[in-house]
This record gives C-alpha cells, sequence and structure tokens, in this order.
C-alpha cells in the first residue's frame, strides 16, 4: 500500500513479536504497527497499536505513548529496555498516555486516558509511573516537573519526587531551569528503586540517581559528560548499570 516500515529493535514482552513503524511517503504520517515475523510471508499480518508501547512486566498491559502519529519520539527512544536519548538539549515533549491491554487497536473500549507526561516505567504488573509537568496553583509550572506512580486499578496518580528535589541531590548547586527529567528506569531486581537520569543541557552533563521509594533515600550513581545518543541499561542480572554514548572528546578522567 505505499508504505515502508521500519524497526527500532523494540518487541513484546515475550520477544515474539516486532514493534514496526509504517511511513507513508506521500503525506509523511508514521503509524506503529505490532507484527510476528514468524507469520510474514509475503506479507505481515500487522496489528495497528495506540501509540508507542510501554509493556507491563507481565506482559498483560501496556501504557501507550502519543496518539499513534507522533511515534517515533524525535528526542527519546525505548527498545527493550535500552533507553536513548536523541536530542542533547533536554527538550522533551509531554505526549498523551493511555492505558489498556497488550495489542489493543486504537479503537478499543478497553483504552483509558491517564493523561498527560513521558517516559512511562512500570515497578511491577499492577503499578506504572511517569514523568510530567509539574503544577502550580492550578497551572502548568514553566519549569518544574515530577514523577508520578499510580496503579490499574487507580489512576490517580501520587507524586513520589520533583525536579527540585533532584537538585537537592546533586553535588552542583543548579538553577532549576537547566535541570530536566529525562527519564526514568526500573528493574526487577530492585522493585524499589526509580533509577533516574536528569541532564543539564547547558553544561552537557547527565546525572544517574537511584532512589529508593520505602526508604526515600537517594544516591548518586553515576555523572558524566553527555551528548546526543547517551543511554543507559543494566547488565542481565542487574548488577550493573552502564551508561554509553558520551563523546569521548569530552570525556575526562573521573
Amino acid at each position: 500500500d505505499n508504505r515502508f516500515a521500519m524497526a527500532y529493535g523494540g518487541s513484546d514482552k515475550q520477544g515474539q513479536r516486532t514493534v514496526v513503524y509504517a511511513y507513508t511517503p506521500k503525506t509523511g504520517a508514521i503509524r506503529s504497527f505490532l507484527i510476528d515475523p514468524a507469520e510474514c510471508d509475503d506479507d505481515c499480518a500487522a496489528t495497528e497499536l495506540p501509540g508507542l508501547p510501554f509493556w507491563s512486566p507481565d506482559g498483560q498491559w501496556a501504557i501507550y505513548a502519543g496518539d499513534n502519529r507522533s511515534s517515533p519520539q524525535t528526542s527519546f527512544m525505548i527498545a527493550n529496555e535500552r533507553h536513548v536519548v536523541l536530542r542533547p538539549n533536554g527538550d522533551y515533549d509531554e505526549m498523551s498516555l493511555t492505558l489498556g491491554p497488550e495489542g489493543a487497536e486504537p479503537d478499543s473500549p478497553k483504552l483509558v486516558s491517564i493523561g498527560r507526561g513521558r517516559s512511562p516505567f512500570w515497578l511491577d504488573d499492577q503499578t506504572f509511573g511517569y514523568i510530567r509537568r509539574a503544577m502550580t496553583g492550578g497551572l502548568l509550572d514553566r519549569v518544574g516537573e515530577e514523577i508520578v506512580i499510580a496503579t490499574i486499578d487507580d489512576h490517580n496518580p501520587e507524586i513520589v519526587l520533583t525536579s527540585a528535589d533532584i537538585l537537592d541531590f546533586l553535588p552542583e548547586d543548579l538553577p532549576a531551569q537547566r535541570l530536566s527529567l529525562s527519564y526514568v528506569v526500573t528493574h526487577p531486581s530492585y522493585p524499589s528503586r526509580l533509577f533516574i537520569v536528569a541532564q543539564d543541557a547547558a553544561a552537557q552533563r547527565v546525572y544517574a540517581v537511584s532512589y529508593d521509594l520505602n526508604e526515600r533515600l537517594s544516591d548518586i550513581l553515576l555523572e558524566l559528560p553527555a551528548n546526543a545518543n547517551h543511554s543507559l541499561g543494566f547488565s542481565p542480572d542487574g548488577r550493573y548499570l552502564v551508561m554509553v554514548g558520551q563523546d569521548r572528546r569530552a570525556t575526562r578522567s573521573e
């Protein structure tokens, strides 16, 4: 149908179906689909998705980011637990977030809007979170951001951490407008911990912060120079945290 598709390595939790993005050359429209490569012959049967999927650990649910016309994002990509920042200026766009069963189609009555935000993540099969703009006096804050969590049964989000809190953790005294929360990572080996990547775009510095939800304690894990395409991930056993992609010319021994 005069479209071509690209994949960035994203798949469902079972690793059986691949997320692909179909581009329409005449209009430039982008739509995301789920395909099973094992069922492809001359053509691949495709299920259209409501947006970029972030699956729960058991694969039964997903948070869909965007309206399926805005995926993939131009500033940030996630594919199978790899978090890659493509834009180094720390300017991240919020997207519509929708909760629904895995593989849901855009017109599914089971989809529920949970608001606007970015970088969705899951703590367990029932609990999810995301980053959103903070509110001040009923209005969106110009620079403040917050990390919130909610559950499948209760979508009303609880604020667990703000960008101002992150500022207090950092060794430098930074102006609030210079710090942005890039994304949040979780790992099944540490169900009560958030691994937060924050960026000082002006200084091109990136910080990886660990925050324990039970103890309400934080720890600076990494502080590195970073340009575009930096990414963070875990070793398979969760023992090591790795951040790659910083400009080697700007990296110094620390």
